[in-house]
């Protein structure tokens, strides 16, 4: 695929469809999965790397940032998102 500046991207998958990785100019992103098929990591070029962890009914509950800033998320008894903190 080319972006708008024709730099290229190359996609790659697993065998469940997922984002496995990303390729382009400055480098390769990975992503990784849990065994629900949740978002686990990502891995950027520069060696960022964001984790995410996930609730028993598979609710993105928290975010790690590469920075190792924490951002907390909690959910209503409707599964909606009511609150943030980071």
């Amino acid at each position: 695929m080319l972006s708008v500046d024709r730099a290229s991207t190359t996609y790659t998958y697993d065998d469940a469809n997922r984002l496995e990785a990303s390729e382009d100019a400055s480098g390769t992103t990975a992503y990784s999965f849990d065994a629900n098929g949740n978002q686990q990591v990502v891995e950027a070029p520069d060696g960022g790397r964001t984790t995410y962890g996930w609730d028993y009914e598979n609710q993105m509950v928290l975010t790690v940032l590469p920075t190792g800033a924490r951002v907390t998320s909690q959910y209503n008894a409707s599964n909606r998102r009511v609150y943030t903190e980071e």
